[in-house]
């Protein structure tokens, strides 16, 4: 074939054997991936993003803007665990895209990933010290009477270096470089002060609460149902801490058959500390600061204690924070490395200290620069887009694993003189019927028979009816074919279409203050995506795997994630967007002009062609 025809076969080739990665060692446990995962919730989510989305996006109805993002971060979880049962591998999400997709879809993934996992500590490194600047500010201002020539304020909105973010976060790139158990250690003590501290002030706010918050004017909606989504799409980088979790999932063997629920965990754990806490800070509280939100909850002199408190927690929280987006960016480099998607460099594990020291190195700089150049105001809209670009890509490969053909696309021809078998009825109870509904084909293919007879277990049944023993037969459902996989493929893609079509539609009317155009943006989403989801419910499709705890049906939850996941996706800040396509067009182009023919499953089959005697991938390998 042509260029084309090489370059479609590139974009959808898939992983099929996993590279070795010496050094790295399963010592990691359920709670160390636990607290990776809360790290960025408690830390990121509560002491930054909830205040923030409140006095920028949503007002008091940041409330609904946590439900909705945290529902979305179950759907996609509970997605994501049957994806893990499915294959049960390392990576995260990347690989499982990856296993599934294609090579392009996971590089496409696994650069926002990458942005996200850099910007997520550089907003904690901010965060941490603003709150210490807040502080000190006050203390200033109070006890000496000295005010400080620039506010905090003006250092949120103004892109002022910022020293002290950037030495947090060599501490913690230091840290990581120290060892993988320490830091787990470490990030879990963070993870419980931390959520005592917020457990305080939740409480603590609600002595003082007051209905009449959420009633004065501007009301409860002041940036109406748009603002609640813009709210939640800002929020999603701080639950999508299960994606932390699951980059390092491949160091945890001891908890392989649950580390798949840490997603879902991830979601339950967001909904229970950051609820409580959006109601307890809007109804204490007519108005949100943008600049250490929950000191604001605490003014007065009486209250000092308190918010001395909150800034022990917040720094404390947010320093988690670093440290997990720290170890997952780290492990995510890691694997490209070793994937050949990335130089070959930032695959080098350290004997020592058994963590990838230079992936580690260039994460923990890239952030300490990000977080030194750039302000708060920006960083907190140019992030949010790996997150949720990430729950679409593995919603899915949810969807491929199940309507996807196991076996060949094109089988080997029959030999000479030998007819290929006729198809047999299912309906036939034992191989002596089949040979006698077909004794020629029993004669030529006795193998053949014997493999469909084994490989297609029947259900019986045996009831008491009528006074006699009346059994049945079930025959098993039906496997899908390549003929079913296109259209159930061409389904997807038009689901994945409506639901960009309708809510990009909504968002540019919001933008252009079109009232009509919304409505029918929603109707357009709405009856596309509920056409496709009975097309796809009609479907041939594997059944679920033997250990799920749920045996969905339906293509209910898949379709949900990904609708979720876009309509969070594409409500993110004109930043955010602007940034994850100038990064997805430059990550498309290095891997066109270098990834395409230099990973390892291109090099591997390029092996393939020219030693016929391996007889697999993972034999070459």
């Amino acid at each position: 074939g042509g260029f084309l025809t090489h370059l479609c076969e590139a974009v959808s080739r898939r992983k099929s054997v996993d590279p070795p990665a010496p050094g790295l060692h399963h010592k990691l446990t359920l709670v160390d991936l636990a607290a990776l995962g809360l790290s960025g919730v408690v830390g990121v989510g509560g002491y930054m993003y909830v205040g923030v989305v409140a006095a920028e996006w949503a007002g008091p109805s940041v409330v609904l803007s946590v439900l909705l993002a945290t529902v979305s971060a179950l759907v996609t979880g509970a997605v994501c665990a049957e994806l893990g049962l499915r294959m049960p591998r390392g990576g995260g999400i990347f690989t499982q895209v990856y296993a599934t997709l294609g090579e392009l879809p996971a590089t496409l993934v696994a650069s926002t990933l990458m942005l996200d996992l850099i910007l997520i500590p550089a907003i904690a490194a901010r965060g941490s010290s603003e709150y210490v600047g807040l502080v000190t500010e006050r203390w200033m201002s109070e006890a000496l009477h000295v005010r400080l020539p620039l506010s905090q304020e003006c250092r949120y909105l103004a892109p002022q270096p910022d020293l002290v973010a950037a030495a947090l976060l060599i501490l913690s790139t230091l840290m990581v470089l120290a060892g993988t158990k320490l830091v787990c250690q470490v990030g879990a003590a963070g993870v419980g002060v931390s959520v005592l501290v917020l457990t305080a002030v939740a409480f603590t706010a609600l002595l003082s609460a007051d209905a009449h918050h959420w009633t004065h004017p501007p009301g409860f909606f002041p940036h109406g149902l748009h603002g609640v989504v813009g709210g939640a799409a800002v929020l999603s980088v701080s639950v999508g801490g299960a994606h932390h979790a699951g980059l390092l999932s491949g160091e945890c063997g001891r908890y392989a058959s649950v580390v798949t629920c840490v997603g879902v965990g991830v979601g339950a754990a967001a909904l229970l500390l950051l609820f409580p806490l959006a109601v307890a800070a809007t109804l204490s509280s007519s108005s949100m600061s943008s600049t250490a939100p929950l000191t604001q909850l605490f003014p007065g002199a009486s209250l000092l204690g308190m918010r001395a408190l909150v800034v022990v927690g917040g720094v404390v929280g947010l320093w988690a924070s670093i440290m997990g987006g720290l170890m997952a960016g780290s492990r995510l480099a890691h694997r490209l490395a070793c994937d050949g998607l990335a130089p070959r460099c930032l695959g080098r594990v350290s004997r020592r200290t058994e963590t990838p020291w230079v992936a580690a190195l260039f994460c923990g700089t890239a952030a300490a620069v990000v977080a030194a150049v750039c302000s708060s105001w920006v960083l907190l809209r140019a992030a949010g887009a790996g997150g949720v670009s990430a729950g679409v890509a593995g919603a899915a490969a949810v969807l491929a694993r199940r309507y996807r053909p196991q076996g060949a696309r094109y089988p080997l021809e029959a030999t000479a003189g030998c007819d290929t078998p006729p198809i047999l009825s299912r309906s036939a109870s034992s191989l002596a019927d089949l040979t006698e509904l077909a004794p020629a084909a029993h004669t030529a293919h006795t193998d053949y028979l014997a493999a469909f007879d084994d490989t297609e277990p029947r259900q019986v049944t045996v009831e008491w009816a009528a006074g006699t023993w009346v059994s049945a037969i079930f025959e098993p459902p039906m496997p899908p074919t390549w003929v079913s996989w296109r259209t159930a493929r061409f389904l997807m893609a038009t689901f994945v279409v409506n639901c960009v079509a309708g809510v990009g539609v909504v968002r540019g009317a919001k933008e252009l203050d079109i009232g009509l155009w919304a409505w029918a943006g929603v109707a357009l989403c709405v009856c596309g995506c509920v056409v496709c989801g009975v097309g796809l419910w009609l479907q041939p499709r594997h059944p679920p795997p033997p250990a799920a705890t749920q045996q969905d049906a339906a293509p209910l939850l898949p379709l949900l994630a990904i609708l979720t996941n876009i309509v969070l996706l594409l409500h993110l800040p004109l930043t955010a967007l602007s940034v994850a396509c100038g990064v997805w067009a430059a990550a498309a182009a290095v891997w066109l002009v270098h990834g395409r023919t230099a990973s390892t499953e291109a090099v591997l089959n390029r092996a393939l062609l020219t030693h016929s005697g391996h007889q697999s991938p993972a034999d070459m390998l």
